[in-house]
């Protein structure tokens, strides 16, 4: 499938995000919502005046979330049809499948220091760091299988979009 520009993916995934009232639940709650709020976070700097790493890695991003794009464009029909959410023993297994692989993402990240006296604004390991821990705090229990293999799919395309070394 063709590589799609952030600002279309920002553009489809809100269409989805505001007919089907997504943020309506509140904060954490929706996970389109919350991917939706991180895509317009990270794609509000230029990386023009970035460092090579941080393009690379903004690349890296953009590219892996084409690749859930493409998966959430698979499933939205699923997404979209009622269903009975998972059981308790479910949301607890995938959370910890979905916690194991998000511990990995941010671990390869620079950590975020709140106190820094300078961050550049076009730093994205560092303000990506900062969306992921906001990204978190989403609540499991109120998702459904769809929503949690999205869930688990979108740390998987992080995951590698953030192992690619900055030697290729």
């Amino acid at each position: 499938m063709k590589q799609m520009q952030p600002e279309q993916l920002i553009a489809g995934l809100g269409e989805f995000v505001k007919v089907r009232r997504e943020e309506a639940g509140g904060r954490y709650q929706s996970l389109y919502a919350e991917v939706w709020r991180q895509w317009r976070a990270l794609n509000n700097f230029t990386m023009s005046w970035a460092d090579q790493d941080s393009r690379r890695m903004a690349q890296n991003y953009w590219r892996g979330m084409n690749k859930w794009y493409d998966q959430f464009d698979r499933h939205r029909r699923e997404i979209t049809t009622p269903d009975l959410g998972l059981s308790t023993e479910m949301a607890f297994l995938y959370y910890g499948v979905a916690l194991d692989l998000a511990k990995g993402v941010t671990k390869r990240l620079p950590p975020v220091d709140l106190h820094q006296p300078v961050t550049k604004i076009n730093d994205f390991p560092f303000r990506l760091h900062q969306q992921l821990t906001e990204f978190k705090k989403l609540d499991i229990e109120m998702m459904t299988m769809i929503d949690v293999q999205l869930l688990i799919e979108y740390w998987h395309v992080l995951d590698k979009a953030v192992r690619i070394k900055a030697t290729e």
